[in-house]
């Protein structure tokens, strides 16, 4: 499907100007992987990584651009992730409800040990 260039337009300059709204910069990181325009898509989804290092749609969207890069294991490390915090969810359209392996709800903008872990932070420090 072809991405019409005026909309990739149109959510950058939204992203510009609401730049913590992740729902719309993991379309506008969806979009621009379709576009091949994998290191910028890259960049919008760990953003929103960053911020929720669960977000099921982001960590879907850094895989496929990474792989789209030629970066595999980069690619394997996001869905090793996704497999963790949402076994049964390989959708990142079916996102709304998440649970952490040890059954918690996890909500956006969730900062917990969790997450953490997963994203290798050493909490012992």
């Amino acid at each position: 499907m072809a991405v019409d260039p005026s909309l990739i337009s149109a959510l950058e300059a939204a992203v510009a100007s609401t730049p913590g709204n992740d729902a719309l910069r993991v379309h506008l990181a969806e979009l621009l992987v379709q576009t091949a325009r994998f290191e910028e898509a890259l960049i919008h989804a760990t953003v929103v990584i960053g911020r929720n290092p669960v977000d099921v749609a982001a960590l879907h969207v850094a895989s496929e651009a990474a792989r789209g890069l030629g970066k595999e294991e980069q690619a394997a490390a996001y869905m090793r992730i996704i497999d963790a915090v949402a076994p049964d969810n390989h959708s990142p359209r079916h996102q709304s409800a998440r649970q952490t392996p040890d059954g918690r709800e996890v909500t956006p903008g969730h900062r917990g040990r969790t997450s953490r872990a997963l994203v290798g932070v050493d909490r012992s420090a």
